[in-house]
């Protein structure tokens, strides 16, 4: 129970602290999930308003200032080459709590956090890639929807 209960408080405090940053956006989405392979692979930016994530169990969330990016390429629609120095990566430590911004959140207008899961393959002994346990606060609008 000890750990059910941690997550449930740490879902609600990530929901009020989502709702308190952006009060007028109409949708807040909780999910727990365990991932085993790359759910978002490529370095993107969200179309949701915010995420607050955290990951208990396995790697983190990757992240990197807009600096590092190579924008023509992820405009273009590109999977490589898109942050080519690797030392500039943010790896999310398990625990940590990383705020996105997504690129409808207020006053920012499409320069949301360019991030990606980590990288998950399988390792020299062929065995299958770990699992992470993530837990994801999203703040959405109805353009998520459609």
């Amino acid at each position: 129970q000890g750990c059910c209960e941690g997550v449930r408080r740490d879902a609600e405090a990530l929901a009020e602290m989502m709702v308190r940053l952006c009060p007028e956006v109409p949708w807040l989405i909780l999910r727990l999930e365990v991932i085993q392979n790359n759910a978002c692979w490529r370095w993107h930016q969200d179309w949701y308003t915010g995420r607050a994530i955290v990951t208990y169990v396995g790697p983190g969330t990757w992240a990197v200032d807009d600096a590092a990016v190579r924008f023509d390429r992820l405009n273009a629609g590109a999977t490589d080459g898109l942050v080519p120095d690797t030392e500039s990566v943010y790896r999310m430590t398990p625990n940590s709590v990383l705020l996105i911004k997504g690129n409808t959140w207020p006053g920012i207008s499409g320069l949301g956090l360019t991030h990606k899961s980590p990288d998950l393959r399988t390792n020299n002994g062929g065995r299958p890639p770990p699992k992470r346990l993530v837990l994801k606060a999203d703040l959405a609008d109805d353009r998520v929807f459609d």
